[in-house]
């Protein structure tokens, strides 16, 4: 069988010009490029979501977009700030690694 070969790009705007950002969807990975030039690689793979298509329908697409754009991305302080919290609501306990 052949693997899924696709390439989907959709603009949307953000707050300001450089929040303005393409949801780019390929076979094997999704990206967000902001307009500012910093590009952010997902961990979503449509061809694993979507075994067998080969190509994508709106919905599909939709749906992608919705997993890559609500994850976010936040800076070192929030994560140490989400950390903290997180360890508060279990007791303070660091999790076993």
């Amino acid at each position: 069988m052949t693997e899924p070969d696709y390439f989907y790009r959709r603009y949307r705007e953000g707050e300001t010009e450089d929040d303005d950002y393409n949801v780019i969807v390929l076979s094997w990975g999704v990206f967000i490029e902001y307009r500012a030039g910093h590009v952010i690689e997902t961990n979503i793979v449509p061809m694993a979501k979507f075994p067998g298509a080969m190509e994508l329908t709106e919905e599909q697409i939709d749906q992608i977009e919705a997993i890559a754009v609500e994850g976010g991305v936040h800076s070192k302080e929030e994560m140490d700030a989400l950390y903290q919290q997180f360890l508060r609501e279990c007791g303070g306990n660091e999790p076993d690694r």
